[in-house]
């Protein structure tokens, strides 16, 4: 399926991967959409400080 969205990958501990995969099926996510979540935060708050 396309999309016009960019492909990121990342390198993590397993521990925290497990936790996200927890964090997703509770609210009944994807790991994809909770990770765009909390990047769209950091970088709102980047934005926020004028690091940005």
């Amino acid at each position: 399926m396309p999309t016009d969205k960019a492909r990121v990958a990342a390198y993590i501990p397993h521990e925290l991967k497990e936790k996200l995969e927890k964090l997703a099926e509770v609210e009944d996510r994807t790991v994809s959409k909770i990770l765009e979540r909390l990047i769209k935060q950091a970088v709102a708050e980047a934005e926020e400080k004028g690091l940005l």
